[in-house]
């Protein structure tokens, strides 16, 4: 999206002198025009602000690297060391009890691969979508920086904050 049109632009000194016509241009006349305009000036700078303000919450999308880019914003803008990488996810083993009657697989004893079951416990833990990795030395508010993840993620992602 290209926000940079010529649409918002306002030139307030321009406009106080269309304001008054020629002939009544005298120098009284424009202080008071000038003395009426300046709360539309502090608008208008309020209002300029609110727009990139507003431009720059959409250029932020859920993917991951806006993600790390709003991440690096807000709290490390100097040196961007903040990383998002994807979760650690370990598909669930299927076991099956005898009376279920489901087909037993044999591999032969050179086949077997060791497979590690995980309790569910234990499983919660990687279910992360993606974690963020964080520098030990820097200074964070946690629930700022879950509160500034959630407004850009989507809300069925699982992300965990982790120090590096």
């Amino acid at each position: 999206m290209n926000f940079s049109r010529k649409i918002y632009t306002l030139d307030i000194d321009k406009l106080q002198r269309w304001l008054v016509p020629v002939t009544l241009r005298q120098s009284k006349l424009l202080a008071m025009v000038k003395a009426f305009c300046s709360s539309l000036q502090v608008v208008y700078a309020k209002f300029i602000g609110y727009k990139y303000n507003v431009e720059y919450t959409l250029s932020i999308t859920p993917q991951y690297c806006y993600i790390q880019r709003a991440l690096n914003d807000a709290f490390d803008y100097t040196q961007r060391r903040i990383k998002v990488v994807k979760g650690v996810y370990y598909p669930p083993q299927p076991l099956f009890l005898k009376i279920e009657g489901k087909p037993l697989v044999l591999y032969t004893k050179n086949e077997a691969k060791n497979k590690t079951l995980f309790q569910k416990t234990e499983t919660v833990s990687f279910n992360s979508d993606f974690i963020i990795q964080i520098p030990t030395l820097l200074q964070f508010d946690e629930s700022r920086m879950r509160a500034v993840v959630q407004q850009y993620c989507l809300p069925d992602k699982i992300f965990t904050i982790k120090k590096v």
